[in-house]
């Protein structure tokens, strides 16, 4: 992965009602859905605008105070995993 801007790709659906916390990520392809917690669905709403690691892990690193190095490390594992499941593009 590089220093691009990630975006979810057209076939990535979010759906979310915060009064009950229920956060899901569907895969309109495939029919797949993700259930999501409270840090994946904030990443999630990140890379539907489109965002760079660095963004990520900022958004990380303030919503929870941990660690860069362990925000940027999260941060990278979940776009990867998007990217595999081609649900996330890579831009620039």
């Amino acid at each position: 992965m590089s220093k691009g801007t990630y975006a979810l790709n057209r076939r990535a659906a979010l759906e979310g009602d915060a009064d009950s916390g229920d956060y899901v990520l569907v895969d309109t392809h495939s029919a797949t859905l993700c259930a999501c917690n409270e840090s994946a669905w904030r990443i999630l709403r990140s890379l539907k605008k489109g965002a760079t690691l660095a963004d990520l892990t900022g958004l990380l690193v303030e919503l929870y105070g941990i660690d860069r190095e362990v925000a940027h490390r999260d941060a990278l594992e979940f776009v990867t995993r998007l990217s595999a499941m081609g649900l996330v593009d890579e831009h620039g």
